[in-house]
């Protein structure tokens, strides 16, 4: 797991700019296209809804251990 050290608006701006000028990698690339989300909602419903959406659009993956939600994972 990559640690980007961003943890705060000066961090985050320092980092955009490295984009810009390619010292940085968008966190695809340093997760080699692999990374998780937390996902909070106000019901299972819309939590559901969202699973499905993400689904749908391909951007969920068999998780490797057990899920207090769900047995996916977004990437």
């Amino acid at each position: 797991m990559a640690d980007m050290n961003i943890r705060t608006r000066r961090d985050v701006k320092k980092f955009l700019e490295g984009l810009s000028t390619g010292s940085s990698s968008l966190l695809k690339n340093v997760t080699v296209g692999c990374h998780y989300h937390t996902i909070e909602a106000e019901s299972e419903e819309i939590l559901d809804d969202i699973q499905n959406e993400l689904a749908e659009k391909g951007f969920l993956m068999q998780s490797r251990r057990q899920s207090g939600i769900s047995g996916t994972d977004a990437f």
